[in-house]
């Protein structure tokens, strides 16, 4: 009898333990589901170089409209900042146009001596449905004849695109946001976007294929990668894993991270314990980096 009733307080005791388990094992993941968010980050660029921001030189109001609200500098519709996808993250931006489709700007850029125009386009992360958008940039050395454009789809949720378009010879530089159909949630943004003699955008580090070509120079068939190979390709890896803008807009940030990373990049113990160590929830390395920081 002693031990029936043993028995049934050890199952009570077992059942009560799971219940326990079962809600605070839902609830630990509730919490690391919430603290792995994407949360927005602010895009940061070293700014070097010489350039100048579409967002500080007047539209030639004639020329130019929304499909719906107005042309806006640095902010989107109700003021917030201009938000896009990059590589594994959400990144805000301070510089940057926001034009509903169907949109046209133009642009007398005349004055301007510069080689390239430069931003990254894309529907705003507010946009969730709808067809997409055509961006389409046209330049024109009289402002009346305008050349073959260069076009770009973007879909809502899709990642931003880099583009650069070559200015020689032009006078005048128009962009428009086509709505490919249907305007609904038509959020064009064009980002960081700026006049540039800047061949590339400015990076603190190698790209992937500069780190390509080094490796190859440095491989001799050996089947043991060791030593400065091996640290190659640790630091590939890691540009790989973090991406190109985000790993230099979070190495821009401050100075705090600005020395993270030059340890981790001149340490091959610490780089390979890091790229070893598994990737980070959500694959998201920028929140990963800062940890780190």
């Amino acid at each position: 009898m002693r031990k029936k009733r043993l028995l049934s307080i050890i199952l009570l005791f077992f059942g009560v333990f799971l219940i326990f388990v079962g809600s605070n094992l839902e609830l630990a993941i509730q919490i690391m589901s919430n603290t792995t968010k994407s949360q927005p980050i602010a895009y940061t660029t070293s700014n070097t170089g010489d350039f100048t921001y579409l967002s500080d030189i007047e539209y030639i109001a004639s020329q130019s409209y929304a499909g719906w609200d107005k042309i806006r500098y640095n902010e989107i519709n109700g003021g917030g900042n201009i938000s896009l996808k990059i590589e594994n993250s959400v990144f805000t931006f301070k510089k940057g146009i926001w034009a509903h489709a169907t949109s046209q700007i133009t642009y007398d850029i005349s004055k301007y001596n510069y080689k390239y125009f430069t931003a990254f386009i894309g529907l705003n992360t507010t946009s969730s449905s709808g067809n997409g958008v055509k961006f389409k940039i046209f330049t024109s050395t009289d402002g009346k004849t305008w050349g073959e454009p260069s076009v770009f789809t973007k879909l809502p949720k899709e990642t931003a695109t880099f583009i650069k378009i070559d200015l020689a010879g032009a006078k005048y530089l128009r962009l428009v946001a086509d709505s490919n159909g249907s305007n609904a949630s038509d959020h064009s943004v064009y980002a960081e976007a700026k006049l540039t003699n800047q061949e590339s955008q400015a990076s603190s580090f190698k790209s992937l294929d500069e780190y390509d070509a080094i490796i190859k120079a440095q491989y001799n068939n050996q089947s043991d990668l060791t030593g400065e190979i091996e640290f190659n390709l640790l630091k590939r890896q890691l540009i790989n894993n973090v991406g190109q803008y985000t790993i230099n807009s979070f190495y821009n940030e401050s100075e705090d991270n600005k020395a993270a990373l030059d340890f981790l990049m001149t340490n091959q113990k610490a780089l390979k314990y890091y790229i070893l160590g598994g990737k980070p929830a959500g694959n998201n390395y920028y929140k990963s980096l800062t940890e780190y920081s």
